[in-house]
């Protein structure tokens, strides 16, 4: 009877420190709901006025979540918003007085508490989730460089992990140390790893599509590719992912798929080159002529001077047998305004380049002597254009 009631008190005392707990923290929950985060810090303060290892850890959670205003993550600010103020709008505008100082430094406090207990596993996650998010907002620009704060947070993380302590975040973080490292199979280890904790997170599908792409595992990829889209909740992410699930159709050769996913990411993030050239490669197996003569106006106008755009223009152009198409364009874009040289000079030179791609020797020597008669007009004799003139030259084959 005797070690019943006192297996039964135990219980009690357990029950009664769990509701406890739960209560004391019932006016800062209720604060944050209504999006009273200087009044909510006032409370957690009440409750953590020590310097225990919870203690540092609440604060921590609360200054990464909740600052409206953070200097490099070494001071944070809070407010009290209205009614219809976000904590984003509020991080995006100016710094107001009427802020709370929160008398806190997160990495000072939190390494105090683990120098008294070095194997504490929460405080080791707290400390990796702490040094992951300075990585990722400030990169090279904080008191420690992105390498080493990156280091940081994966040894902090490592360590929880070794004692099971782990989140879809923590798991994913080390992926992206490893890939950092281009150590892809423990990468991906660990991405699946953060998706067995949360199958909807869209970071960790988004990586695994590219994980999977660069696998030629292009089915697989685009599968993570849609679940990333799915989940993301912010517009450029959306817009990446939706990119990237048009790309992986392109290559897999369904190219209205990747139309219609294309579309989607430039209707949410317009100005993506690749997109464009993405897309022109399948308006041209699609064979939408239209399309088709728009986006290579657009891609050309957008940048003709240097040969990356070209390259991927007449590599879009060669797969699907179409030289004669974008020969008549660039002698179009030659006869278009014949007074700039420069614009002129540059046609002539792509056309060489197309010539020499497909062995018309005459053609391009041809060209290039066009080329050259217009940059004399408008460049020096010792302009870097004259080299690629000669490089050019070199891969015409003389009768």
């Amino acid at each position: 009877m005797k070690n019943q009631f006192t297996l039964f008190f135990s219980l009690l005392i357990c029950i009664s420190a769990f509701c406890g707990d739960n209560l004391k923290y019932k006016e800062v929950d209720s604060l944050i709901n209504e999006s009273q985060f200087s009044s909510a810090w006032k409370a957690l303060n009440k409750i953590h006025n020590d310097s225990t290892d919870k203690a540092a850890i609440k604060k921590t959670e609360f200054c990464l979540k909740y600052f409206s205003h953070t200097t490099y993550h070494l001071k944070f600010y809070f407010a009290d918003l209205k009614k219809e103020e976000t904590l984003l709008n509020r991080r995006q505008g100016e710094y107001s007085t009427s802020e709370l100082f929160a008398d806190f430094n997160p990495e000072k406090e939190l390494l105090k508490a683990l120098r008294k207990d070095e194997g504490n596993p929460d405080l080791h996650f707290a400390i990796g989730t702490y040094y992951y998010d300075v990585a990722l907002s400030y990169h090279d620009q904080w008191k420690k460089g992105k390498k080493e704060t990156m280091a940081l947070y994966y040894y902090h993380f490592k360590e929880a992990y070794k004692q099971n302590i782990k989140s879809a975040l923590s798991c994913y973080a080390i992926s992206y140390f490893y890939q950092s490292r281009r150590t892809n199979a423990k990468a991906k280890k660990h991405l699946l790893e953060a998706l067995k904790i949360d199958t909807n997170y869209a970071a960790a599908h988004y990586n695994l599509a590219y994980s999977y792409s660069i696998q030629d595992s292009t089915e697989l990829a685009v599968s993570h590719a849609h679940k990333a889209y799915d989940n993301y909740e912010i517009k450029s992410y959306k817009a990446d992912a939706a990119s990237m699930c048009g790309i992986l159709y392109s290559d897999l050769g369904k190219h209205e798929d990747a139309v219609n996913w294309l579309l989607i990411s430039d209707a949410l993030a317009p100005g993506n080159v690749v997109l464009y050239e993405t897309l022109l490669v399948s308006y041209l197996a699609l064979k939408k002529e239209n399309e088709t003569a728009l986006i290579t106006k657009n891609l050309y106008a957008y940048d003709w001077r240097t040969g990356r755009i070209f390259n991927a223009i007449l590599d879009a152009y060669m797969k699907e047998n179409k030289t004669e198409t974008l020969r008549l364009f660039l002698e179009n874009e030659v006869k278009s305004d014949t007074t700039d040289k420069e614009y002129q000079g540059f046609s002539y030179m792509h056309l060489t380049q197309m010539h020499i791609n497909l062995n018309q020797d005459k053609l391009a020597k041809e060209n290039l002597d066009k080329a050259k008669a217009s940059f004399d007009i408008c460049y020096d004799k010792d302009h870097a254009i004259y080299r690629v003139l000669e490089k050019l030259a070199w891969g015409i084959k003389q009768p």
